[in-house]
This record gives C-alpha cells, structure tokens and sequence, in this order.
C-alpha cells in the first residue's frame, strides 16, 4: 500500500512483513484502521502502484519464528478450525513440535513452490500459515527497499518522522502472543538450530547472527 510524506511530495510503498509490529504501525499510517492487512512482496505492490520507492521493518529470524508460531497458536484458538485456520500443527509439546518442523523441514523452505504442504497441514489453504515460513528476504530484499530492523526501531522511528512528517510518539507494539505456548521450550539447541536451518538466507541476507 502507498503511503504519502507530508513533509514533501514523496509517496513511498508499505511492505509489511509478518511479526514485525505491521499492527502498531499501521495504526500510525492509517489512523482510521481503512487499509489493505496484506503481505505482498515489492514486485507485486509495484504492479499496483509503479515504480516507487518501499520501506519496511525485517526482524531476528529466530525471534520472528517463535513470535511466528505463538501467534499462528493463539489465532487459531481464538478463530477455531475452521476456514484458513483449518491446519495442523501439533502444539502437544517441545518435541511433537520440533520433530514435526525437522521432519517437515524441505518443505517449509520452499512454502511457496512445494505441493507437499498440503498434506503435511492437512488442509487446502495455507492462506494464513504459509506467510509465515517465507524468508523476509523474499518479501523486501530488493534494491528498491529500504529496510530497517525490528531491533532498531528508533531509526525507524526517526525516518517516519523525518521523511513522512508522521508522530511516532505513541506507538505501541500489538497484538503479542508473548505468553503463548509457555510449555514449549523455544529456547532449546535444537530449536536455534532449526530456525537456521529454515531461514539460513534471511540470517545471511539481512547480517543477522545466529543465536
């Protein structure tokens, strides 16, 4: 979506990139909450709107993964089973999870192209879960995009403010799931090294370390 400056003529498209606080700030750019709550890559936001300049916010693989998966948790306790939500994934505990991710681990590193799945999800759309197993790099890493780290968000904050003309003064982060999923030990070896094993592009793409 399109977001103009009101400091100058500049329009600048909005790439938002799952778990990346796109909440918090989409209530900084559109107040009135009357805006497009998708995750589009730049070429297809180009497509739309011609050749402009995009920002957007990338964050700490391993951080998005676990926010990632609490998330996808929480939403379908809230929304059910049914429609999009209409997946599994076996949140019984550390080791149905990670053995589930391991063993599925091809096929989430090509979410976008791999037929299998489906059979893995049990389940015809992957509308809601397949966004957030593609690499952030696939989403922003393109020369025409300017990106800033969820680590850092006082830069990012600084540039809104002087090149968008917006107050990011209260600016809160959102819908968390932080406290979902507390009998899963995210923090394990095993769990590191699979979220590098699944985003080794985005922790190389973007400088980040591996945990």
């Amino acid at each position: 979506m399109v977001i103009g400056s009101k400091v100058s003529s500049k329009r600048y498209i909005w790439l938002r990139v799952p778990r990346t606080a796109t909440v918090a700030y989409g209530k900084i750019f559109f107040p009135d909450g009357n805006y497009e709550h998708t995750h589009s890559n730049y070429f297809y936001e180009r497509d739309r709107y011609g050749e402009l300049p995009a920002f957007s916010v990338v964050r700490n693989p391993y951080d998005r993964f676990v926010s990632s998966v609490k998330h996808i948790y929480k939403q379908q306790l809230v929304n059910g089973t049914s429609g999009k939500y209409k997946f599994t994934i076996p949140f019984t505990d550390t080791k149905t999870l990670y053995t589930f991710f391991e063993t599925n681990l091809k096929v989430l590193r090509d979410i976008d192209n791999n037929v299998e799945h489906k059979r893995i999800f049990q389940t015809e759309d992957l509308s809601f879960v397949k966004m957030f197993f593609r690499l952030q790099k696939n989403f922003v890493g393109y020369s025409q995009v300017k990106v800033f780290k969820y680590e850092e968000l006082e830069e990012f904050n600084y540039w809104i403010q002087t090149e968008l003309g917006l107050d990011t003064g209260k600016v809160s982060i959102l819908n968390s799931s932080s406290e979902e999923l507390s009998h899963i030990n995210f923090s394990s070896d095993e769990f590191k090294e699979l979220t590098y094993k699944l985003f080794e592009e985005d922790y190389k793409f973007f400088g980040y370390v591996q945990h």
